[in-house]
C-alpha cells in the first residue's frame, strides 16, 4: 500500500511540473487565455480525466485486493466508517486543493480526529462539519496551500507584485479589492 502511494505521488507530482501540467495550471486559471497561447484545452482535459480515472481504477483495484470483495455497500457517499467519499472530499479540502502533501496531511487528520472526538458521541460530525466550515472560511486554501494560492491569500491582503521593490512608494503590492 505505502508502495503504490509513493508511486502514484511521484507521477503526479512528476506531471505536475512537466509541460501538461503547466497546461492544467492555465486552463484552471483562465481557459481563454490558455487557449489563445495554443493550448489545446479540450485534449488537456482529456489527458487530466484519464489520469484521474487511471488512479481511481488502480485506487479501487488496490482496495478489492486488500478487501477479498467488492460489493456496492461499501462505496457510499456519507457512510459511518471511512474511507467514503465525503471523507475523501474533505481531506482534500482540509489537506489543501493543487497540492500533493494537502491531501495526504489531510487524510492523516481526518482519520486521528475521530479518535480525539469520541467524547461528542453523537454529534461527532456536527463538530466535524462545523470545524470544516470554519476551515473553509478563514483558510479557504486548507492546510498546505499550493504556491499561487499562498500568494492570492497573503496575510497582508496583497498580491505580490514582481519588479515592485525598486518604487519609490511604499505601496508594493495591489490588495486583492484592486486586482
Amino acid at each position: 500500500m505505502l508502495l503504490v502511494t509513493v508511486l502514484v505521488v511521484l507521477i503526479f507530482s512528476r506531471a505536475g511540473n512537466s509541460r501538461i501540467g503547466r497546461a492544467w495550471v492555465a486552463i484552471r486559471e483562465d481557459e481563454t487565455a490558455a487557449t489563445a497561447m495554443g493550448i489545446n484545452g479540450f485534449r488537456v482535459k482529456l489527458i487530466a480525466f484519464a489520469l484521474g480515472a487511471t488512479l481511481a481504477g488502480v485506487a479501487g483495484a488496490v482496495w478489492a485486493h486488500f478487501q477479498s470483495t467488492v460489493v456496492p455497500e461499501q462505496y457510499v457517499f456519507a457512510g459511518p466508517v471511512p474511507p467514503n467519499s465525503t471523507f475523501l472530499v474533505a481531506a482534500v479540502i482540509l489537506g489543501g486543493m493543487g497540492t500533493i502533501g494537502g491531501p495526504l496531511l489531510g487524510a492523516t487528520l481526518l482519520y486521528l480526529i475521530p479518535k480525539k472526538l469520541e467524547f461528542l458521541q453523537d454529534y461527532q460530525l456536527l463538530a466535524f462539519g462545523i470545524a470544516l466550515i470554519l476551515l473553509m472560511r478563514f483558510r479557504p486554501e486548507g492546510i498546505v496551500p499550493n504556491r499561487r494560492q499562498q500568494l492570492e491569500y497573503h496575510e497582508t491582503g496583497q498580491l505580490d507584485v514582481p519588479g515592485a521593490t525598486g518604487l519609490k512608494d511604499s505601496a508594493v503590492g495591489v490588495t486583492k479589492a484592486e486586482a
